[in-house]
């Protein structure tokens, strides 16, 4: 298997949707990273200060993502969840109730 693309020029300042994905399969326990197939356990995985505590997972900037209920940066205190990166996992001022 090959990570494959298709060439589209959008200009010098847009990524071109055409390239393999990092993290898309090309083969049996391999993953495209920068647009080669590499075996997955190559792939060095990201630590997180304190394992996130518990509460989140630790994203491929090397930041929590916290579960909802917790705040980052370590997800040690409580929020709505999300991370630096992306921001809250919800929006805790938009409360919905659906009653049937």
């Amino acid at each position: 298997f090959t990570c494959r693309s298709a060439i589209v020029d959008l200009g010098l300042f847009n990524t071109d949707p055409g390239l393999a994905p990092n993290g898309a399969k090309c083969g049996d326990g391999k993953s495209c990273v920068n647009q080669k197939c590499v075996p997955v356990n190559t792939i060095q995985k990201t630590v997180c200060p304190y394992g996130c505590s518990g509460n989140g997972v630790c994203n491929n900037r090397g930041h929590c993502h916290c579960d909802n209920g917790f705040a980052p940066p370590y997800c040690d205190s409580p929020g709505a969840g999300g991370s630096i990166d992306s921001g809250p996992a919800s929006d805790p001022s938009k409360n919905f109730v659906i009653m049937a």
